[in-house]
Order: structure tokens, then C-alpha cells, then sequence
């Protein structure tokens, strides 16, 4: 007999977000599986190693994709 498997345990708990600012890969975030827009936006405002690209720029634009990346147009 072959053993069962349990399709819940296959998958992480949390993934790494590619992290682009103006189409530039700048770092990477791990988060949870599945979280929401507010969640990443919270995770990158408080990740120093992500902020200090911002220089006081203004973001004019998100993308996301979930469980794989985000862009933020400056």
C-alpha cells in the first residue's frame, strides 16, 4: 500500500516575495501564504532594508502578485 498524503502539508506556510522597486529587484520579504495587500504593504514600511530606496519618493504606483512579487513605482 502506498502512503496517504495530506495536500495541506505539501505547501510552506509563509513564501518570498521578490521585493522590485521601479522594475529593479531590491530585496526579498517573507510572508505568509496568501496575505493580504495590506499585510505586504505593512511587512515593506517596516523593513529597513526596503525603505531606504524610497529616498522620500512618493510611490505612485503598486503591483502585486501574490505569492511571488512586488513592484513599486516611484
Amino acid at each position: 500500500n502506498w502512503p496517504i498524503y495530506k495536500k495541506e502539508l505539501l505547501e510552506d506556510e509563509t513564501v518570498k516575495l521578490a521585493v522590485q522597486i521601479n522594475g529593479k529587484f531590491r530585496s526579498e520579504l517573507e510572508i505568509k501564504r496568501d496575505a493580504s495587500e495590506t499585510d505586504i504593504k505593512n511587512a515593506i514600511f517596516s523593513s529597513e532594508n526596503i525603505k531606504k530606496w524610497f529616498h522620500g519618493s512618493d510611490i505612485k504606483k503598486w503591483v502585486i502578485i501574490k505569492n511571488r512579487l512586488v513592484n513599486i513605482v516611484l
